[in-house]
């Protein structure tokens, strides 16, 4: 491929991969800001972040086998518009029904862009440079994660929340141009075999219902739901182990530790370290009274960190084994984790700090390495499916933690929202929750450090 071409490959998905988390990170700091304009519960404002997340990992699969089998350029550039005009749509709303779901057709366009950008950077990079544009790519990642705290929060105490949707679709202009002009459009058949419609109705109808369920844990029918979406999953998994062609080709796990251990890592990764961002966001405001800019200020610490870091990063990792650099990585994120959960109503802001600190730290030098090493355990064949796998794991694992807090704050607050009077039940859960984490990450650091040893079939 020219270098030229690669190039415009490269800016379009970094453009785009920075635009779509400054509004998630954005709207994340004007959660309370939200809640209070439509009245909205503490379940419902985690629903905004879940719903959205859930819908990413609904489709992430099925739009990852279609990438494989007539390429992505064209699904990547589909989904970018169709995002822009949702996000337009969601600036109008005037209740969190409505805002709820268009969040959840926001995420299905947001999983055309994310499932097929890895696929689309390792098909035009060769292995000797690929670390070097993923670190680049994901730099764009926490660089709008970091512009999204401090510039949402900005924007929301100046010109209120919807402003942050407005302001995002400035660069997201930006990246459908550079789209356009560098992907490539074509849509014609590059594999054989049909498209699996059973396999792709159990991961939907599985993932979409754990998340309906986990929104009403403390009622009974929202356990009947979460167990339907575990069994469905489960059902999925089984389908997949005998489907003639499976939307997830199983035989990649087979022998191959580095796709296997670093794709459980990276789910378990994000479970544990996704929702540190909304606890202390919340936190922030409730429990310290800050603004939604002040707050913004002290949370943008740790995606600025990982953005920093990660293109150091993604170049040691063309040079230095990657299992290191991810296993140490995620022992430095799951140790902020483990000290969030110390955190009180008398705790000052070193400690929230700290916690930011470690988080983005871990995080940078653990997940350009894990994702290098995954695209480069796999042939060219099935790169479209690894691309869609990572971000799966990546986005489940967010979902995953978005349940998790969303049961957690269902006990605690059930159906109440987050005030001065029950701040004190705020802070219980932010503690259960990032106690859980600790305890989920620990067995991830271990698979980073054994992620070795895989093939390119």
């Amino acid at each position: 491929m020219e270098s030229k071409n690669k190039h415009s490959i490269l800016f379009a998905i970094t453009t785009t991969q920075f635009a779509v988390p400054y509004m998630v990170s954005g709207i994340a700091v004007a959660l309370p800001a939200i809640g209070r304009e439509l009245g909205a519960s503490a379940v419902g404002l985690s629903l905004v972040e879940s719903s959205y997340i859930a819908a990413v990992a609904m489709l992430l699969l099925p739009v990852g086998r279609l990438c494989d089998m007539f390429g992505g350029g064209l699904i990547f550039t589909i989904g970018l518009a169709l995002y822009q005009l949702i996000t337009l749509a969601l600036g109008f709303v005037h209740d969190m029904e409505h805002f709820v779901l268009l969040r959840l057709f926001q995420g299905f366009a947001g999983s055309m862009m994310v499932s097929p950008g890895m696929a689309l950077l390792a098909e035009a990079y060769p292995p000797e440079e690929r670390g070097k544009a993923i670190g680049i790519s994901v730099t764009g990642i926490y660089l709008g994660i970091s512009a999204g705290p401090y510039l949402g929060g900005m924007v929301t105490t100046m010109f209120g929340w919807r402003w942050v949707l407005f302001t995002g679709l400035v660069p997201c202009l930006a990246a459908l141009w550079l789209s356009v002009r560098g992907l490539p459009m074509r849509f014609s058949r590059r594999t054989e075999g049909g498209f699996d419609w059973l396999g792709a109705a159990l991961s939907v109808s599985g993932i979409g219902m754990a998340v309906f369920g986990s929104s009403s844990f403390d009622e009974p029918y929202g356990v009947y739901w979460l167990g339907a979406g575990l069994a469905a999953v489960a059902g999925f998994v089984v389908w997949e182990l005998f489907c003639t062609h499976p939307l997830l080709d199983m035989r990649l796990f087979r022998g191959n530790r580095v796709f296997s251990f670093g794709n459980m890592a990276q789910y378990i990764n994000y479970t544990a370290t996704f929702g540190v961002t909304f606890l202390l966001s919340v936190f922030l405001q409730y429990g310290r009274g800050m603004t939604a800019h002040e707050a913004g200020g002290i949370l943008v610490i740790q995606p600025l960190t990982m953005a920093v870091l990660s293109p150091i990063s993604g170049r040691l990792s063309d040079r230095l084994p990657t299992r290191l650099l991810a296993g140490t990585g995620m022992l430095l994120s799951i140790s902020g984790v483990a000290l969030g959960s110390f955190i009180g109503l008398d705790s000052g802001l070193p400690h929230v700090v700290s916690v930011l600190l470690l988080v983005g730290v871990g995080t940078a030098f653990f997940a350009t390495p894990n994702m290098s090493s995954i695209m480069g355990s796999v042939g060219p064949r099935h790169l479209g499916v690894a691309s869609a796998m990572t971000a799966t794991m990546r986005t489940v694992g967010m979902t995953s933690g978005m349940i998790l807090i969303t049961m957690v704050m269902a006990h605690m607050l059930g159906q109440n929202p987050v005030t001065s009077q029950n701040i004190d039940l705020y802070v219980k859960s932010l503690q259960y929750s990032l106690m859980g984490f600790t305890s989920i990450g620990i067995p991830g650091i271990l698979l980073a450090y054994r992620a070795r040893n895989g093939h390119t079939g």
